[in-house]
């Protein structure tokens, strides 16, 4: 199966889920239907492996997530946030979002000090 061939997987995958649940935007897929997306992704796409964040990662803050990877492709790591994929699972995007949204919960705590 060509990259290209998987991206409109992951596309369809991404809109299907959009109608189903009536969400406004990908963001809404990564913050509570990921485990549906990356079965759904997994059901069509063969070796297919599904992620997940580690509990170790999970109690120190990291948000729980689902994503995948695909044996013999490039080695990237996706989710409905980034079809391009990325080298590492902690890059997902969802990860840069929740790590800027703790700064800033971090600078509003020190400036009430």
């Amino acid at each position: 199966m060509n990259k290209r061939m998987v991206r409109r997987i992951m596309e369809a995958v991404t809109t299907e889920i959009l109608k189903r649940y009536n969400l406004k935007n990908v963001c809404d897929i990564n913050n509570g239907n990921c485990e549906y997306w990356a079965n759904m992704v997994a059901e069509r796409i063969p070796n297919t492996i599904i992620g997940e964040t580690p509990t170790r990662d999970w109690v120190a803050g990291w948000p729980g997530h689902f994503w995948i990877k695909i044996k013999g492709e490039n080695g990237l790591y996706y989710d409905a946030e980034s079809l391009e994929g990325v080298k590492h699972w902690r890059q997902l995007k969802i990860f840069a979002y929740n790590r800027h949204k703790k700064t800033q919960q971090l600078k509003i705590s020190l400036f009430k000090l």
